[in-house]
């Protein structure tokens, strides 16, 4: 425990003294659980109904109350104030001077007519059995509702359950639980017995197929859907395994979700090692700027200023651990979107908030699941556009390559000609996009044990997930294990968890696709030996160029390990129905060790003296998350109060260590101690707080009215001493207009229209420790002449500010005929004000960039869900859906330092710094009234048919053959019009069909391939993309041409707007067939549930442009069997 409490400091403190009131406080708390068991009681009543006393009574006594509100509803009020009193006094003073009274059956009060007493004519009645889930095991939680009167139980953890209440002509039993259809039986009608036994009911229900949830996971408190104000969207964990049967649980909340977005990443492609850049509900902020960040990154920043933060089972965890949970513990995915949804999450919440919850424990006897994905994946190079040998040589002719007036270059490039066209007709014809790729195998299992003895429950989660790579080599590999306890002694409810997990990734050693995408047919990887070449044939002068077959034979690799560790422990404490209190803490260790090692035979290393580089990593963090919570929930009358308060502490403690060896020997040598030189040295610590303290309140009247208020404030150490606390709060109201007694009355058919709006502030903390401090450290392994040293070590910027967000939503649902048509809407605005990112400072202070605060961002749009079950039969159901968000960014304000960064892109594009490739990239810039996704270019009016060069438009409206970085403008936006998926999902007696298509349109993309495979093609010495001699411009014909002549290849296309193209798409993004086999089928087997389903992702693209995909790492198809039992 040492390693992560604080052992000093404001937390440490804090933390102690809360120790001591959480004694104080358990030990009151058993205090008042005592006193309840006494005979006398204290009441206080001022003008009560009846009803009020009872459930009083009810809740704050040993005694359970049987009435019927019909017949106490018209009864006075009651006023009384006693301190020592019994419960039969106080229900005496109730039914004073009217026709009822009372009869005590052990612990069961029972109030009805004093004739029927004293006739004896009805009798208390009992009902009793147990409630299975749909694989025949008990199922405990479940709500036993008697309808005609107000009384109620709760199965246990076997599924039985005890239900007393006097009997009348009519009782009617209903049975609901969350994510289950609710049932309902008939006990008694009109005075006879329509049950045979009332004591050994059996109860069986199935799940609950509406995608509508009845009850939103916030992951602080659970609100009903009905009277929640704000805006989410819950996804099962069924659901999602329906479309990503294989685990990445990330790639397929796009498809529930349109507002949660992953960034497309062209050129990692399906890497598994590759994870995923995401936000919702737009970008909203800035972080690195462009040119401090490498061109290509396979992996999202830690830092990343628009990533929603990510909930599991209460805690904070990083998107990496959700990246590679086992997608079988997942119960729910909740996204919290609008400030109702999140402002109880503070700094954190204005990206949004992913909450999700894992499998409860079962109940009842020993139970074991296995699941099993069996995928094959297949590359998908339909992006490619790519000569065969021949087409290749011909072009290289058409385009005059082979023409010469000069007699002495005659014979030389005949021979360079015949000798590719004799490698031609001798059947070289090299396919060397396959020769890195393969059609790979990867496998998943995951074992499930969990049973329950008593009040004791018990649970064990074992995963081995392979994935491999459609690149050669490319591998990440992923064990879990979790293990959960639980134990319920009377009121009191102890969890405990732990969880851990081992991911090894490795990359291929086959380097970068592209080099091979580049490389021509004609040519062969192998030398006349039959062996791989280190350098490739040279047809014509120059050096020769390297064989990317070579190095892959060599000892390079790059491989990572992660192991992480977590324990979450909570205790649960009922006071009574209305009032619990919880404390949970989580603690988690997580250790990221990263090698990359390129061996001296290495192409890079071709022309230099120091030969081999290792480049190591080790990085430690550990953390805590502690949460004190207290709750109330109570329905006064029509009032219902759904409340909580609490306190959060969280702290991270990092510790980074990196290493760069350089100089090795050839044969393998890797280790540190070969390495001639190091070349860096790098040690990094920190550390963060975080304080919160909570408020939030649900109310709603009658069903009708609801409303939601909550309030936050977040201490963070991350800011200076004059700006560590920030307030955050949230408001929002909402009208169920289908409850009203007019549209109940008049529009049976209308099942569900809700308006409701919210409006709040949210804010971010996205960047490292210490930004906002100047921090310093003592030299003591040397001395200056005046003694000790002291360097600064962060550059902090004490005026920093906490970024806030202030947002607003409004919507509504509606449904109509129980399902049939469902549609939901919101519009919402974000205003993020004083945004952080980094800014680029002298080099001359010892530093390159500090943090400041640099403008204010508007993001606005639309969200749109429809949804129709066309069919609803007992063994038919088909289910349409379709979905769609907008999103426009805006700067609506910028500081001075920003506006300067502009600057700073004209200087780089001036001085030529990078290559081509980054000379020839759009760079974005910052100015008012644009977005963050921009694309910046120069207009262009095409290629001047008279001289082939390239005219521009400049910003004044005059034109001119010479690109200049100023005249850079807005030429286009990646943000689309709109996007999202719809699709079918139907079922059949056992038989299920799935398939979801996304689409987006209205965007636009600046399109590469047309330069680097077109434009400046070098066509004589690297392939290209068969367009290549299309729409050419030709030297003395006077044509309107797309593209320049081919022979100006070395020319460097700068960003223009000629390259800009309407991006417009539609994937299908899977198909699923499944089928679950009949409990009657499989019973023999001893198996409780059988499940098969064959799943198929991105199996088509459709594109308004053509570009090539996957650079890197190619994309790929994936086909994958699952096979789901439970014994």
């Amino acid at each position: 425990m040492k390693n992560f409490l604080p052992e000093d400091g404001f937390s440490g403190r804090l933390i102690r003294r809360l120790a001591v009131l959480l004694v104080i406080w358990t030990a009151g708390l058993g205090a008042v659980h005592a006193q309840q068991a006494q005979q006398t009681i204290a009441v206080n009543f001022r003008n009560a109904t009846v009803q009020q006393v009872f459930t009083w009574l009810d809740n704050h006594t040993q005694y359970d109350f049987v009435y019927n509100n019909s017949q106490i509803e018209s009864l006075p009020r009651v006023s009384m104030q006693m301190n020592n009193t019994t419960v039969v006094d106080v229900v005496k003073y109730c039914l004073r001077n009217s026709s009822l009274s009372y009869q005590i059956r052990g612990n069961m009060v029972v109030i009805r007519p004093s004739d029927e007493i004293k006739k004896g004519t009805e009798e208390a009645v009992q009902f009793s059995g147990v409630v299975y889930d749909e694989n025949g095991l008990p199922l405990a939680g479940v709500s036993v509702v008697l309808k005609q009167a107000s009384r109620g139980a709760v199965t246990g953890p076997d599924g039985k359950f005890v239900l007393k209440a006097r009997r009348t002509d009519n009782m009617t039993l209903s049975f609901s639980f969350l994510g289950m259809k609710s049932q309902t039986i008939t006990a008694f009608s009109n005075g006879k017995q329509a049950l045979k036994e009332l004591d050994k009911l059996s109860i069986h229900m199935d799940p609950e197929v509406s995608e509508i949830g009845n009850v939103v996971v916030t992951g602080i408190l659970n609100i009903a859907q009905k009277s929640f104000s704000g805006s989410s969207t819950t996804i099962t964990g069924e659901q999602l395994k329906t479309v990503a049967p294989q685990g990445n649980a990330l790639s397929a909340i796009q498809i529930f979700e349109p507002s949660f977005r992953i960034a497309e990443n062209l050129d990692m492609g399906s890497n598994p090692n590759a994870l995923p850049q995401m936000y919702v509900r737009g970008r909203s902020g800035i972080g690195t700027l462009g040119l401090d960040e490498s061109l290509t990154s396979e992996h999202a920043l830690k830092n990343d200023p628009n990533q929603p933060i990510f909930m599991l089972d209460g805690y904070e965890v990083s998107m990496e651990k959700i990246y590679d949970l086992d997608i079988e513990r997942i119960e729910t995915y909740t996204i919290l979107k609008d400030a109702a949804a999140t402002a109880m999450y503070g700094s954190r919440a204005a990206n949004g908030v992913i909450v999700i919850t894992t499998k409860s424990l079962p109940a009842g006897r020993l139970n074991v699941s296995y699941s099993g994905n069996f995928t094959i994946n297949a590359p998908d190079l339909s992006s490619y556009n790519l000569m065969n040998a021949r087409e290749k040589l011909e072009a290289e002719r058409l385009a005059g390559f082979y023409d010469t007036d000069d007699p002495s270059q005659i014979a030389t490039k005949l021979k360079e000609y015949n000798g590719k066209l004799q490698n031609i007709e001798r059947g070289i014809e090299t396919d060397w996009l396959a020769l890195p790729l393969r059609t790979s195998f990867s496998h998943k299992h995951s074992i499930s044990i969990g049973g329950a003895s008593d009040a004791f429950r018990y649970g064990l989660d074992l995963m081995y997930d392979d994935q491999e790579g459609v690149m050669k080599g490319l591998n990440r590999k992923k064990m879990e294990a979790a293990l959960t306890l639980q134990y319920q002694y009377k009121g009191l409810t102890f969890r405990n968890q732990m969880t851990t997990t081992l991911v090894n990734s490795q990359e291929s050693n086959y380097g970068t696709f592209s080099d091979y995408v580049r490389m021509n047919p004609y040519d062969t990887y192998l030398d006349e030996n039959g062996n791989i070449g280190m350098n490739m044939a040279t047809w014509h002068s120059g050096s020769p160029y390297r064989n990317p077959m070579y190095d892959s034979t060599l000892g390079s690799f790059d491989k990572g390990k992660r192991h992480e560790f977590y324990d979450n422990f909570d205790v649960r404490y009922y006071l009574n129905k209305k009032i619990n209190f919880k404390a949970n803490i989580a603690l988690g260790y997580i250790v990221s060790d990263a090698d990359r090692f390129t061996d001296p035979a290495a192409a890079r290393f071709q022309n230099t003296t120091k030969k081999g580089q290792l480049v190591t990593s080790r990085q430690k963090e550990s953390n805590y998350d502690i949460n004190l919570n207290g709750y109330y929930n109570d329905q006064i009358g029509k009032h219902n109060i759904n409340f909580v308060a609490g306190l959060n502490i969280r702290e991270t403690k990092t510790n980074y260590e990196g290493f760069t060896y350089s100089g090795f020997p050839e044969g393998g040598f890797s280790a540190p101690g070969y390495a001639k030189d190091v070349d860096t040295k790098s040690f990094l610590e920190s550390k963060n707080r975080l304080f919160g303290a909570l408020a939030v309140l649900n109310y709603s009247y009658n069903d009708i009215i609801f409303a939601d208020l909550s309030g936050r404030i977040d201490g963070s150490s991350q800011f200076g001493s004059n700006k560590r606390f920030a307030p955050f709060f949230s408001s929002g109201l909402g009208v169920n207009i289908h409850n009203l007694k007019f549209f109940k009355e008049r529009t049976p058919w209308l099942t569900q229209f809700k308006l409701r709006g919210s409006y709040g502030m949210t804010g971010s903390v996205s960047f490292p420790s210490y930004a906002a401090q100047n921090k310093y450290e003592l030299i003591t392994d040397w001395q200056s002449p005046t003694g000790d040293a002291v360097q600064i070590k962060y550059l902090g910027n004490p005026n920093l500010k906490w970024q806030r967000t202030m947002q607003t939503n409004l919507g509504f649902e509606l449904s109509v005929f129980k399902g049939l048509f469902y549609a939901s809407y919101n519009y919402y605005i974000k205003d993020t004000h004083d945004m952080l990112a980094d800014m680029t400072i002298p080099t001359s202070s010892g530093f390159t960039s500090y943090k400041e605060n640099i403008g204010r961002m508007d993001n606005r749009g639309h969200e749109i869900k429809i949804q129709s079950r066309i069919v609803n039969t007992e063994n038919t159901i088909i289910t349409l859906l379709f979905n769609g968000a907008s999103n426009k960014g805006k700067l609506k304000k910028i500081s001075n330092s920003l506006k300067s960064y502009n600057d700073r892109v004209n200087d780089f594009y001036h001085s030529g710094e990078g290559g081509n490739d980054l000379q020839a990239t759009p760079q974005l810039r910052y100015i008012e009234g644009n977005s963050l996704t921009g694309i910046y270019a120069m207009r262009s009016l095409g290629i001047d048919p008279g001289t082939g060069q390239e005219l521009f438009l400049r910003r004044d409206g005059s034109t001119t053959f010479k690109w200049d970085p100023a005249e850079n403008v807005l030429v286009g936006d990646t943000e689309p019009t709109m996007s999202g998926s719809f699709g079918v999902s139907a079922y059949w007696k056992g038989f299920s069909l799935d398939a979801y298509f996304m689409y987006e349109w209205g965007g636009q993309r600046y399109n590469d391939t047309l330069r680097t495979t077109i434009e400046m093609a070098d066509i004589l010495n690297s392939n290209c993309d068969r367009r290549v001699l299309s729409d050419r411009w030709i030297e003395g014909k006077n044509i309107i041409a797309r593209f320049r002549d081919i022979k100006d290849y070395n020319t460097v296309t700068r960003p223009t707007s000629r390259f800009v193209q309407d991006y417009n798409y539609l994937n299908m993004s899977s198909l699923s067939v499944g089928y679950e086999f009949k409990r009657d089928m499989i019973r023999k087997l001893g198996l409780y549930r059988l499940k098969l389903q064959f799943n198929c992702r991105d199996l088509f693209t459709a594109s308004s442009i053509q570009v090539e995909r996957g650079l890197s790492s190619p994309y790929a198809r994936a086909f994958t069997l699952s096979v789901n039992a439970s014994f």
